[in-house]
């Protein structure tokens, strides 16, 4: 089998898109990862500097669809660039492409509601675990949004959306845990409280309540967590009844 090597950014993605467009080379899949699985297993890279015919693509929509985790993503991409510059679009290579597209949205979208912030030693941190590479899409919201210090970690990828009042940026990061503080454990104690109270037993809809807010979501979720936090009685003296 042979493979398409490129250095895993999109720019580096357009420039193998080129080259295979202007070499007519063979290739079955491709990949930022050698295939060195078998003998016959093959890698051909990119090489020289071939002009990158960017006048006919979506720049916007590839970069979007570049962020989904489907095993299709780049190869459709480079699919997509012999069509465009050729002049000759499929209907296979546009549904795949419309679809990754909405995917990677779809889940951006839900992560603005359901990334929960929590008060840390190092500030406002949120962890999350996509199944597509959302950071990019979702930083921006949340820093236009408050304006503040905080952090995004994306457990699946190691990487990390450092937000602050001027922008963002994106960097590697290995991050274990961090200790909340007390007073976001008292009122994370005082949600799920609330959360629980608000609702009825007898009308309980698990399968509902799962369309609206999947599993995979609720990991990081304080009204979802499994343990309970309860605060000592003097800890809430300072309340009002």
């Amino acid at each position: 089998m042979t493979t398409a090597v490129f250095d895993g950014s999109f720019d580096g993605l357009l420039k193998l898109s080129a080259f295979l467009h202007t070499s007519g080379l063979y290739f079955d899949e491709v990949s930022d990862i050698e295939d060195n699985s078998s003998l016959f297993s093959e890698n051909i890279y990119a090489q020289g500097d071939e002009p990158i015919d960017t006048k006919k693509l979506d720049l916007q929509k590839l970069k979007t669809v570049f962020l989904a985790n489907d095993k299709a993503t780049y190869k459709t991409i480079v699919r997509h660039y012999f069509e465009a510059t050729e002049g000759r679009y499929t209907m296979e290579t546009n549904a795949k492409l419309n679809e990754l597209e909405h995917l990677v949205r779809r889940e951006a979208h839900k992560y603005t509601g359901f990334t929960r912030f929590e008060m840390t030693d190092v500030g406002f941190f949120a962890r999350i675990a996509p199944k597509h590479d959302i950071l990019p899409l979702i930083a921006p919201h949340f820093h236009d949004r408050f304006k503040d210090e905080r952090v995004i970690f994306d457990e699946n990828r190691q990487v990390a959306a450092l937000i602050n009042k001027q922008g963002y940026k994106l960097v590697l990061a290995t991050i274990e845990s961090f200790e909340k503080c007390e007073e976001e454990k008292r009122f994370e104690g005082l949600w799920k409280k609330f959360f629980e109270s608000v609702s009825i037993k007898e009308r309980t809809n698990k399968q509902l309540q799962q369309s609206f807010v999947p599993l995979r979501y609720r990991k990081f979720m304080g009204e979802f967590s499994s343990s309970i936090y309860t605060p000592q009685a003097e800890a809430l003296s300072h309340l009002p009844l």
